[in-house]
């Protein structure tokens, strides 16, 4: 989540998360797992 705070596009976290993980998702779910996790931390702010 901090790199698309920062600016990284979607597509590339999911490249970078490919590569270190060796799991590929897509950039819809990147953006998906944002929002959630967007919505979690609100909701406890």
């Amino acid at each position: 989540m901090e790199m698309v705070i920062n600016g990284v596009s979607t597509r590339k976290v999911a490249e970078i998360t490919e590569e270190l993980c060796g799991t590929r998702i897509s950039k819809s779910l990147v953006s998906e797992l944002c929002k959630r996790m967007a919505t979690e931390a609100l909701s406890k702010a």
